[in-house]
């Protein structure tokens, strides 16, 4: 849990979820809310990361994912989440598995771990 972020998160949750909503009633629009991976920013350094804690993306890798986004080849993603940093390979791989279900979208799907 990132402390002191609550604004922030609920807010990028918020538009996430509309951005889904829009998706739905507007068939002739592609949406799509695309993480742009972990880049040094204000937002990164305030959640209290530094890049030297985790592998680090570039603002261009975010730019040439969502250019590829944007094309009809990734038309089965309209009103996903996405990440910069994930595999456009293996997303097409997934296109059956993403598009029958509610994969890379947010919802109360009840508790996801273990009981036991």
């Amino acid at each position: 849990m990132l402390v002191g972020l609550s604004g922030y998160l609920a807010s990028k949750l918020a538009a996430s979820k509309t951005m889904e909503f829009l998706a739905h009633e507007n068939l002739n629009i592609f949406f799509a809310s695309i993480h742009p991976g972990n880049v040094d920013t204000d937002v990164f350094r305030k959640a209290g990361a530094t890049p030297d804690m985790m592998p680090m993306d570039t603002p261009q890798l975010a730019a040439g994912f969502s250019l590829w986004a944007s094309k009809p080849g990734a038309r089965f993603l309209n009103g996903r989440t996405l990440w910069s940093n994930w595999d456009v390979d293996e997303l097409k791989e997934m296109q059956e598995e993403i598009t029958s279900g509610t994969k890379l979208t947010y919802g109360l799907n009840g508790w996801p771990f273990s009981t036991t």
